[in-house]
């Protein structure tokens, strides 16, 4: 069984609990408790369950520290106790992996204890902030431009030509294997302009230019729309989405509906597809 757990925050730097970190350990801890939110209706009865709480959920995360000399002890201590901050001064959670999986947090508090006795030995128990229940694992689909080159069908010419034949719109499938539909994440590479890609029949297009060392990306899960520069800074480009409600063909965080999906682009531009894959207990994972 694997037991590997680690926080990342919106830098990339992580700390990994239980793992390769021999001297950071977590204890008994709620990470793998779980329930679903419910509403009710006339007289009471049940109408419906949502993997999101009435109200965001605190988590105990009980961790340990046994360095092997003093100054390891200390370093660790305030390595766990600030690899949040920047997570908490964005507004925006980090990354709690359980194996493969992940829920969005931040850290919110720490209560020390037996951190006193000797500076190689603590316990600091944390608390997370979760504000949406559910574990989530990503499914990565990796579409590039085709050409005339790494295309083998088609016509054969007796005569070469000055110019190469390239593929205009191609499409392939996947394969939402869930009862329910499923958010995504499209992470389009630039150059492109006015990038736009069909899933399932619904179009995803933003109206603008994407430079080259530039990313785009439409998260679904996030309700967020970014023009990504190479340094990480971003902005917002929600307004420039195509226009259209949920359900109309051009909804630009339109889910993934369960079974095959064809998925279609003009071959003019390199993105990601990435399927978020949502459990409300963390999946058991064999080590």
């Amino acid at each position: 069984m694997r037991t590997d757990i680690a926080y990342v925050n919106r830098l990339g730097e992580r700390v990994e609990f239980g793992g390769s970190e021999e001297s950071l350990h977590y204890m008994e801890h709620e990470l793998r408790d779980w329930e679903w939110s419910w509403r009710t209706g006339v007289a009471g009865r049940v109408t419906g369950f949502s993997r999101r709480p009435s109200k965001p959920r605190e988590i105990s995360f009980p961790v340990g520290i046994a360095a092997e000399t003093a100054s390891e002890g200390i370093g660790l201590r305030n390595r766990v106790e600030l690899i949040g901050d920047v997570d908490v001064s964005a507004g925006e959670p980090g990354w709690l992996y359980v194996g493969d999986w992940y829920i969005r947090c931040w850290i919110v508090g720490c209560e020390p204890t037996d951190y006193w006795m000797d500076d190689r030995f603590a316990e600091l128990e944390l608390t997370l902030l979760a504000e949406q229940s559910g574990w989530v694992r990503e499914v990565l689909s990796a579409f590039v431009p085709e050409t005339g080159e790494t295309e083998a069908s088609g016509t054969d010419f007796p005569l070469d030509f000055p110019f190469e034949f390239a593929r205009g719109r191609t499409s392939t499938t996947v394969y939402n294997s869930g009862t329910s539909p499923q958010d995504l994440l499209l992470r389009v590479y630039g150059p492109a302009s006015d990038p736009e890609v069909s899933i399932g029949g619904n179009v995803y297009r933003v109206n603008v230019d994407v430079p080259a060392g530039y990313r785009l990306e439409v998260d679904s899960m996030a309700k967020t729309v970014r023009l990504i520069a190479p340094d990480g800074t971003w902005t917002d480009a929600y307004g420039s989405r195509e226009p259209g409600a949920e359900g109309s063909g051009t909804y630009i965080f339109e889910r993934i509906a369960p079974g095959a999906s064809t998925v279609a682009w003009g071959n003019d531009f390199a993105f990601d597809l990435v399927r978020y894959d949502v459990r409300m207990a963390c999946p058991w994972e064999e080590g």
